[in-house]
């Protein structure tokens, strides 16, 4: 299971430190879907951010 939020504005700077505080927290919010790993990316107008599951170890996955 992971997660994945974000948003587009095209009147707001989403690289700003206000905005990239409300993604961390949005992408925090989804903690439960995702405790493995977490990530944000911000672009011009676009901001997104994701939490990831690691279901299949990487000794499991060798053994496929």
């Amino acid at each position: 299971m992971c997660g994945l939020c974000g948003w587009i504005d095209f009147d707001r700077d989403l690289g700003a430190p206000d905005a990239r505080r409300e993604l961390a927290y949005m992408t925090a919010t989804m903690a439960y879907r995702g405790p493995d790993d977490e990530g944000t990316w911000v672009d011009g107008p676009a901001a997104l951010g994701h939490r990831r599951w690691r279901s299949l170890t990487s000794r499991a996955v060798a053994s496929l």
